[in-house]
């Protein structure tokens, strides 16, 4: 019997089996948190050519040793002779598990983090909970035990993942043809791992059963959930926004004009507009998008109405924005609305697919005062 790859020894008694298996899961939590501070600390602009090949590296070292384990599991292919070659060996393959391990535990965590910026509204919270989920099962006991058509199929989720923010880069824009490509790539993928380990030997039926479809299925989800707009738009992450009596430019920079108190240091401009006949809203926002991107943005206004059967978000206007990438701090971008009343208020930053990269809720006030009004400023 094996219990998480420890043979059971019946002249070992179960506080030292116990205390064997503690230790490997250790050492399998030690792995998990090396991948994730791997990549923290060479993180960086996920447009980066360095960056995108090693991922690329990643996905396919982890496929290619997931299809070693499979041809082990059929036995196809046996570590036993590196076992026979001492102790030290049968030590070091007692922790193989740590290998795919730390690999998983790299891919998802870097790709949660980049969906984790891209995400705004409950609907994108939801995905990355999703992949927060992979991420901590990718840690249980269980999932080192797994079968491999659960291994596969996180495998799956790794690499559309990957595609879903590689060919919005390679394009220069978003929207449902980067998403088929992204799609067509994943399928791609896995019918050619599935071509190679028919051709060593896994029958065709195991072959489908293990790799292609937890892939097909990861793949339906994915396409709800885009149909749905619950995907962040990645690779397009908002930095900043916020509402503004005015917005200027300076020079190179933005003079942003508010009534907000300085001690409202959360506050995103004037949540609470004091408006007077003339006044204009601006929104103001800045979005980080890569090198060579150009694509269309819009800025939706909404505003709250209260009806006798149900209350709604009523769409005033839509205004479209020209995104342009490759600013290292982010493309900065404004717009205004003369028309609009006193009220609760929703400004969204939305993709020409209709996904949100960010937006705000604010309340209008009408100010009937006759005072001088005195205004603070930020500079971006």
């Amino acid at each position: 019997m094996e219990i998480d790859s420890l043979t059971v020894n019946p002249a070992v008694s179960v506080p030292a089996l116990a205390r064997n298996m503690m230790r490997k899961h250790a050492w399998q939590f030690t792995a998990f948190v090396g991948g994730f501070l791997f990549d923290v600390v060479t993180l960086g602009r996920i447009d980066d050519l360095t960056f995108l090949i090693s991922q690329t590296a990643w996905i396919a070292t982890l496929s290619a040793w997931l299809v070693v384990e499979l041809l082990e599991r059929e036995s196809l292919l046996s570590f036993e002779p590196w076992s026979d070659k001492g102790p030290r060996w049968r030590k070091v393959l007692s922790y193989r598990d740590l290998i795919p391990q730390f690999l998983f535990g790299g891919l998802l965590s870097v790709h949660a983090i980049f969906y984790f910026k891209s995400a705004d509204g409950i609907a994108s919270w939801i995905f990355v909970g999703l992949l927060a989920l992979a991420l901590l099962a990718n840690e249980t006991p269980h999932f080192t035990r797994s079968k491999a058509p659960v291994r596969f199929g996180l495998l799956s989720l790794c690499v559309v993942s990957f595609f879903m923010f590689f060919w919005p880069i390679v394009l220069g824009w978003v929207g449902s043809v980067p998403f088929a490509l992204g799609i067509l790539s994943t399928l791609i993928f896995f019918e050619l791992l599935q071509r190679a380990v028919i051709k060593r030997g896994i029958v065709a039926r195991v072959a489908r059963r293990a790799v292609v479809w937890p892939a097909s299925g990861v793949l339906l989800v994915f396409m709800g959930l885009y149909l749905l707009q619950w995907i962040p738009p990645v690779p397009l992450s908002a930095q900043k926004i916020g509402i503004y009596h005015n917005v200027e430019k300076v020079g190179d920079e933005y003079r942003l004009s508010m009534e907000a108190p300085q001690w409202k240091i959360w506050w995103r401009g004037d949540e609470v507009y004091h408006a007077q006949p003339g006044d204009r809203l601006f929104v103001f926002t800045r979005i980080f998008a890569p090198r060579s991107f150009r694509d269309e943005i819009r800025v939706r206004w909404a505003k709250w109405v209260v009806g006798r059967s149900a209350s709604r978000w009523e769409d005033w206007d839509s205004i479209p924005l020209t995104l342009v990438g490759g600013r290292e701090n982010g493309f900065r971008g404004f717009a205004f609305k003369s028309n609009f009343e006193p009220g609760q208020w929703r400004v969204s930053i939305e993709t020409s697919d209709g996904r949100e990269i960010a937006s705000m809720k604010f309340d209008v006030v009408a100010d009937l005062a006759d005072r001088p009004r005195v205004f603070r400023y930020e500079f971006e």
